[in-house]
């Protein structure tokens, strides 16, 4: 399929090439209409070949309009993409610090947005960057935003090596993170797109799929699975490579709806990158390993207190202060409870106080 370049940043539509459906129709979806995108499949069923057909789509749009993050924790497939000048920050290969630091950018940039949006009184990016034409003054506020794009590949091999024990219980900040960028995303011009090869409810937490009702699945492997991506078992009866069942991908598609994935070869691939790459420098907004830095400093200045033996007792106690009060308990009340001396709760509450700080960063 030929793909038209645009150069120019005042086309609000972000449009995905995915394939055909049964019927003969191009299947295809606007990402300005449903901002988020939720793929599943195992190796060799048509996934990579999607991701493929998905990443010719966004380079068809210049740097000035879309912005792209890469995130892949388990392999190197976007590799070929690190030269292009539309990657917000470098990509992300097998890193799980540095693609929590780039999750985190990614919510401080949305709220960034939401507060800009407040200021100028407009409800979303479309009618932001329709008001910034008429600004003639330089500074904050003034010049339009591109959308940004944030692309993650074997997203449940992310969540499970992320996983952490903290005050609020076992939790992954990539998937807190994510299901925040779902949540306040949309109206800020902030995509997600999360490809997976096994859905699962700890990974597909019932938050996150009410907020991504757009997906996409490939064959799987139970019907529990396909339960998760379509609710209703379908996807694991799919045998030909590259066969897909949609949902809510357009209107006619509230239902699960057969379809074949675009064939895209890797020449069509290399054009498109070779023709932005020419005569274009990459300019990153967003400083990776500075974030990551300072999110491993809060991790290690942390670490000392967890060897206390208390501290799981005192977390538990703590999460039940949270959930009742809506604050952490006072040194006195970990005394009392925890049976410890009073220096030893102050270090407790310390500590405790430190994690809730780092969450907050996370978060």
């Amino acid at each position: 399929m030929e793909q038209q370049v645009c150069l120019t940043a005042s086309a609000p539509d972000l449009w995905l090439h995915l394939g055909r459906m049964a019927d003969g129709r191009e299947l295809k979806i606007n990402l300005t209409e449903q901002p988020h995108l939720l793929i599943a499949g195992g190796s060799g069923t048509g996934k990579s070949a999607l991701c493929d057909a998905i990443m010719l789509s966004l380079l068809q749009y210049a740097p000035e309009k879309l912005r792209l993050i890469l995130i892949d924790a388990g392999s190197d497939s976007f590799e070929r993409y690190a030269a292009l000048p539309q990657l917000a920050t470098a990509p992300v290969f097998a890193d799980p610090q540095r693609a929590v630091a780039a999750l985190r950018w990614c919510v401080s940039e949305a709220e960034r947005r939401i507060l800009l949006f407040k200021a100028r009184g407009v409800p979303d990016l479309k009618t932001y960057n329709e008001g910034c034409a008429g600004i003639k003054q330089v500074g904050e506020g003034s010049e339009p935003l591109a959308q940004l794009v944030v692309f993650i590949e074997d997203f449940s091999f992310l969540v499970h090596s992320d996983v952490s024990v903290s005050l609020y219980g076992y939790s992954s900040r990539a998937l807190n993170l994510c299901c925040k960028l779902a949540d306040c995303g949309s109206c800020c011009g902030i995509h997600l797109l999360l490809a997976l090869k096994h859905p699962s409810l700890t990974v597909l937490s019932s938050f996150l799929r009410a907020k991504i009702p757009a997906r996409i699945a490939f064959k799987l492997q139970t019907a529990a699975e396909s339960c998760l991506m379509l609710d209703t078992p379908a996807a694991e009866f799919l045998s030909a490579p590259g066969a897909m069942l949609c949902k809510n991908l357009c209107p006619e598609s509230r239902t699960a709806v057969s379809a074949t994935v675009l064939k895209v070869t890797s020449e069509q691939i290399s054009k498109a990158c070779a023709k932005w790459q020419k005569g274009r420098t990459q300019h990153f907004i967003a400083d990776v390993d500075a974030i990551s830095s300072v999110l491993a400093a809060l991790r290690q200045r942390n670490s000392e207190f967890l060897c206390d033996p208390a501290l799981p007792a005192a977390r538990t106690y703590a999460h039940h202060c949270l959930k009742t009060t809506g604050h952490l308990p006072s040194i006195a009340q970990l005394q009392r409870v925890l049976a410890v001396g009073w220096p030893r709760a102050r270090v407790l509450m310390l500590a405790l106080k430190r994690e809730q700080e780092l969450m907050s960063l996370t978060l």
